[in-house]
Parts: C-alpha cells; structure tokens; sequence
C-alpha cells in the first residue's frame, strides 16, 4: 500500500504537475486505499477487518501528524487532516467488498 501512495503521489506531483503534494497524496492514498481495502474485505471477509483498521491508522496518523505539527496559524484544520482520508478510505472500502463478497449476509 505504501508503494501504491509512494508512486501514486510521485507520478501525480512530478508528470501532472496540477497538484501540491498533499493533494497527490491523498487522491493517490484514496485509490490505493479503496483497491486494496476492496479486494481484502473480498477475499479475507471479516477476518480482514481488524488488520485493516491497524493498517489504516498507521498509515494516515503519521501524516496527520505532521501536517498538523507543520501547519501555519491561518491554515485551515481540514486541510491538515487531510491525510485521514486515506485510512477512511481504506476502511469503507472493506466493507464494501465484505458485503461484496456476501461475508457481511446472515445464514
């Protein structure tokens, strides 16, 4: 996943050149995440749950973190916890390929 937002965000700020850094990466972190919480929760069903959760908070803290700590007085909050949309992405996203893959129905 880190690989996913690595390259993602590379190629987006460097070859589009539209977007700052932030923006690369949570658009990039938000396609990764949505991928591979899709294909986790589809395969793993609700064992994949908890893993991810962890997975999601260690990946979007940190950048939380340090947006926030590198934050300006006028800068919005919004735009400093940006970064947590990769870990909401993450987690939305296995569930929906928990209910995809009919792990989330009752017998």
């Amino acid at each position: 996943m880190v690989i996913g937002i690595s390259a993602g965000s590379y190629g987006m700020y460097k070859i589009a050149g539209n977007y700052s850094g932030q923006d690369a990466l949570c658009i990039s972190g938000v396609i990764t995440g949505a991928a591979v919480g899709l294909w986790f929760g589809k395969c793993k069903g609700l064992a994949s749950v908890l893993p991810i959760l962890f997975v999601s908070l260690l990946v979007s803290m940190p950048f939380a973190a340090l947006s926030l700590s590198l934050a300006h007085s006028s800068q919005d909050l919004v735009v400093s916890i940006a970064p947590l949309s990769i870990g909401f992405s993450l987690l939305a996203s296995n569930v929906g390929g928990c209910a995809w893959g009919k792990h989330l129905t009752m017998p």
